[in-house]
């Protein structure tokens, strides 16, 4: 299996992954059709990246691919993003491009742990410098409440993880809470900032020391 880490946006296309599927979203043309598909693939050495498939290619994979689970992904296309282009999902320097060769099979075989999220966390301070570019998406959501002791545990690949149980208030509403448990655990760079999943699939931030 290669590592997210090691593609490389070369003519290779023989690439073969094992990843979460994070995320998952549509794209819409503005006469509502569907121009494609967007995926957050995270891996076992918690890196993660981008991903799509067109319309066509829609039609023949995406009812088998269920957001949260694992997959096997093989035959596939490294590409760069190209100088002029905004609004990516996060920092990076490339995306994953599914092509008509693609396979996506459930991984049903024994694998190391695999983060359900992974996301890059930074000192409040610096929101506003994030925020005054337009490359890739910055976000602030949530209120944490009631934030229970963080709790310590090691993988089966003996690396120490953290998890909590929180109430996350939703920006929409003060009223509106939802309790996050080790289950929706988030990995988290730099390793002193807690993140977490919360109401309605948003994210709240707990900065404290590791």
């Amino acid at each position: 299996m290669d590592s997210l880490l090691t593609l490389k946006a070369i003519e290779k296309q023989d690439w073969k992954i094992r990843v979460r599927v994070s995320r998952k979203w549509y794209h819409l043309r503005q006469n509502k059709k569907t121009a494609g598909v967007s995926m957050i693939l995270v891996d076992e050495n918690e890196i993660r990246m981008h991903a799509w498939m067109n319309s066509r290619i829609m039609l023949r994979v995406d009812g088998s691919i269920l957001e949260g689970d694992i997959f096997d992904i093989e035959n596939f296309m490294v590409k760069p993003y190209g100088n002029n282009e905004r609004n990516q999902c996060f920092t990076g320097d490339k995306r994953i491009f599914f092509t008509d060769t693609t396979i996506v099979k459930p991984s049903t075989g024994p694998h190391d742990f695999i983060p359900k999220h992974v996301f890059n966390c930074i000192p409040l301070n610096m929101v506003g410098q994030h925020a005054s570019q337009d490359t890739y998406l910055i976000d602030v959501c949530g209120i944490v409440r009631d934030l229970e002791p963080i709790q310590h545990f090691v993988t089966i690949t003996g690396k120490e993880q953290i998890f909590a149980r929180f109430v996350l208030a939703d920006n929409r509403s003060p009223y509106r809470y939802k309790y996050a448990s080790n289950k929706d655990f988030i990995q988290f760079h730099p390793p002193n900032y807690h993140c977490f999943k919360g109401w309605n699939s948003e994210l709240g931030f707990h900065i404290a020391a590791a």
